[in-house]
């Protein structure tokens, strides 16, 4: 039998769990709870320079939690935070004029405030340049599905999961994702080409 703990991870990897009060009633107050909390551990993370994979359980929270990222921020007067540290070069220049072609309108608005959104419901153009644009740093926090959890190493410092309970259709109601696939979530932060280390 073979046993692999962290040690044999390339790039050290922490882990920190943060829990909400009662996790069963996932009202709007629960809700707005977890938002707010993951909204200031994502701005701790861009405010020192880091990039963010935020994983959700369903297409539409995508959007829906970005929405939420840039009100806050707004509110807050931090929407300047969330910006890349190159915006002001050519490459991102360019990169933002290919934004205009975006069938997603929300995805265009998000991109140019250093959001993206990446789940199965996006064109496959669109999935791709969204990748493209958080490899080359041109967004910071990257709000997505399970499709980035799989196989696709991009420069994220951190990766927060927001909510670990997706609904299952067989069963009529609410899970918790499996092991496997939060391992693999976490997997995503601190890939060797790009970090020394991972959140």
């Amino acid at each position: 039998m073979f046993f692999f703990d962290g040690r044999f991870r390339p790039v050290p990897l922490s882990q920190t769990f943060i829990g909400v009060r009662n996790p069963r009633n996932m009202g709007p107050d629960i809700m707005r709870e977890m938002d707010e909390v993951c909204y200031d551990k994502v701005h701790q993370f861009v405010s020192k320079g880091h990039q963010v994979l935020v994983f959700v359980t369903a297409r539409n929270a995508t959007t829906k939690l970005a929405t939420t990222f840039r009100d806050e921020a707004a509110k807050r007067g931090e929407l300047s935070h969330f910006l890349p540290t190159n915006n002001g070069s050519v490459q991102y220049i360019n990169a933002m004029k290919s934004v205009q072609n975006c069938r997603n309108g929300m995805l265009a608005e998000f991109l140019r405030l250093g959001f993206g959104i990446h789940h199965a419901g996006l064109p496959r153009r669109e999935r791709l340049m969204t990748e493209k644009f958080f490899a080359n740093g041109h967004i910071t926090v990257l709000f997505c599905t399970s499709t980035l959890a799989w196989g696709i190493n991009l420069p994220a410092h951190a990766v927060v999961i927001r909510g670990t309970e997706i609904f299952n259709v067989q069963k009529g109601g609410f899970s918790d994702i499996g092991v496997l696939d939060v391992q693999q979530i976490f997997g995503r932060a601190g890939r060797p080409q790009y970090e020394s280390s991972g959140k």
